[in-house]
């Protein structure tokens, strides 16, 4: 049975209000509005009615693997929604991507990093904050100019902020990527090539486009102890890298292991749950805290910083 027919016999194929009262009469579960919230193109209009306003943002931090400090933070979107909770970004993105309502959330997120960058820089711990822009996103609207006005509105620093490019297929238009990068450069934001060794981040984009970071896709990273090819990628990745003098950050680490592995072949930074999952404002200013001051002060500090001390 088909998803539509599935959903006509449980009467579950209507709109999304009828559905919130379904859900309220007890006739369908959160789990099944969230299946047909990510399938449903009313969950467009949804948001735009209501979730502009519930959308936040966590981070995830990145480890130094030299240093052992936590020196940035991926700024991720979240929805929580009045009726329905959290709603993973999976359920909405894609549909926001289509509908062309992406940059709504590209710009409330560079403003939530904005924000926090200067946060982080009074309270003595200063981190790069980067934001994914999709590569669409990147080149309907001046990035530059966003950036610039967010940077003055809140008084930051632009080489706090990292642009992350991120798309599942090839670059449209490397001409008009590379003069968007280039006009980012001159602002003094940084920009990252995400997920590389998927979608458009191949050798060629890597090789032709003017940026300051990779970052090895965690498809790569996960399997690295146990296949002979996915640690041969990532060594070679960050070989390239270092060559075009690009800082490498690695995604997914599953285990310390992993991450004694990485360290050893001369890998910048880490993100992975292993370190920290994302945080919110306060929980990630604890965290910087006890990782970059506190912990260092103790006699047995945790193993992951053991990892990068030794």
């Amino acid at each position: 049975m088909n998803f539509d027919k599935e959903l006509d016999a449980r009467g579950l194929n209507c709109p999304l209000p009828i559905l919130r009262a379904k859900k309220a009469l007890g006739e369908v579960t959160s789990g099944q509005v969230l299946k047909i919230l990510s399938t449903d193109p009313g969950s467009v209009k949804d948001f735009a009615a209501f979730g502009k306003d519930d959308i936040f943002a966590v981070y995830q931090p990145q480890l130094d693997l030299q240093s052992g400090q936590i020196v940035a933070a991926e700024t991720l979107v979240r929805w929580k929604h009045a009726e329905l909770g959290m709603i993973a970004p999976d359920n909405f993105i894609p549909q926001l991507e289509q509908a062309g309502l992406i940059g709504e959330v590209t710009q409330r997120m560079i403003e939530f990093a904005v924000k926090q960058s200067v946060r982080f820089r009074e309270e003595g711990f200063p981190l790069h904050f980067s934001v994914n822009v999709s590569v669409k996103d990147f080149t309907d609207r001046d990035l530059a100019a966003i950036i610039r006005d967010k940077l003055k509105t809140f008084g930051g620093i632009a080489e706090d902020i990292t642009i992350e490019l991120t798309e599942s297929g090839a670059v449209p238009d490397k001409v008009t990527v590379r003069n968007i990068l280039n006009q980012l450069k001159k602002t003094g934001v940084r920009t990252s090539i995400d997920d590389f060794g998927t979608g458009f981040s191949s050798l060629v984009s890597f090789t032709e486009l003017p940026f300051d970071e990779l970052k090895i896709d965690r498809v790569f990273v996960d399997k690295m102890t146990t296949s002979a090819g996915h640690q041969e990628a990532v060594k070679s990745a960050l070989t390239m890298a270092k060559r075009m003098k690009l800082e490498v950050v690695a995604e997914g680490a599953p285990d310390l292991r992993t991450i004694q592995m990485l360290k050893k072949m001369r890998c910048d930074r880490v993100q992975s749950f292993v370190v920290s999952p994302p945080l919110e404002p306060d929980d990630l200013l604890r965290f910087v805290t006890d990782f970059n001051v506190d912990v260092w002060r103790t006699s047995k500090p945790a193993p992951i910083l053991r990892l990068v001390q030794g």
